[in-house]
């Protein structure tokens, strides 16, 4: 979580997830999720998945430009961003992750 922080500093930081109500809640108890990230998305708050163009709009919208990144663990949620335009990364493992933002 700390690496997060760090890249705050230099990038805006939007969580988006596919996560149930349950696992919301649970997170929430555990994590100051505001302390992490510029902007939280839930698809149960926006009415539609990870890949639906419309949950994409609200998030380059909250960035407030167009140059993203999207990191997710799923590949095929990867491809459907890939398939938008914009870049993905699979998240398999932490040293992967962070030696793409080494800088």
């Amino acid at each position: 979580m700390e690496r997060l922080q760090e890249l705050r500093q230099e990038y805006i930081i939007i969580l988006r997830s596919n996560m149930d109500i349950s696992g919301i809640r649970e997170i929430k108890a555990q994590v100051d999720l505001d302390k992490y990230f510029d902007k939280v998305f839930f698809s149960r708050d926006l009415g539609c998945g990870k890949t639906d163009p419309q949950a994409l709009e609200k998030v380059v919208e909250a960035a407030g430009t167009s140059e993203l990144v999207f990191i997710d663990n799923t590949p095929a949620n990867i491809a459907a961003i890939e398939e938008a335009g914009y870049e993905g990364i699979v998240y398999t493992e932490l040293e992967a992750l962070k030696n793409y933002f080494t800088y």
